[in-house]
């Protein structure tokens, strides 16, 4: 697409469907990424060698991914960047409602991993079989932040699918 181009109501709906693909392959590439960082960083010492390797290729293909996304991310921000009118459809009062909402979806989320995550390392505080503690705070840091993400992300896209 032209930058030239844009600038009917067809060129509109064509952006709206790449910001919508984008924001799907984001969530593969950002869960793969973080998948493959997670495993390789953290549980590195547990897993057999070959799935240690599996994950360090998940986490070059997210990250070549996630790289290309945010390439893609930069396109659709100087495009709209040139054509203020388009700015103010997409950033409409529905849109801005839709992010809210799927902000208090990632915020609903990071409280429930925080959860969870307490209650497992009460459990092992409790039943404490384990000679070393996997869960560490960078893991649970990690993981929060990553489930945060995806959390609002995916509830973003299913609403903005139902509306």
């Amino acid at each position: 697409m032209n930058d030239n181009e844009l600038n009917t109501v067809d060129d509109l709906d064509k952006l709206e469907q790449q910001r919508r693909s984008t924001l799907s392959l984001f969530i593969y590439y950002f869960s793969s990424w973080q998948l493959g960082w997670i495993a390789t960083k953290y549980f590195s010492t547990i897993m057999p060698i070959y799935l240690y390797y599996v994950f360090g290729i998940v986490l070059l293909l997210g990250t070549l991914g996630s790289i290309w996304h945010l390439t893609n991310i930069a396109k659709i921000t100087k495009l709209i960047k040139k054509n203020p009118e388009f700015k103010k459809v997409i950033n409409d009062e529905r849109e801005c409602s839709l992010k809210n909402k799927a902000m208090a979806y990632g915020f609903t989320a990071s409280i429930a991993t925080s959860a969870v995550f307490l209650a497992i390392l009460a459990l092992i505080e409790a039943f404490s079989y384990l000679d070393t503690v996997l869960i560490t705070a960078n893991l649970v840091a990690h993981v929060t932040l990553v489930v945060t993400i995806l959390i609002a992300a995916i509830a973003y896209s299913i609403m903005e699918q139902q509306e």
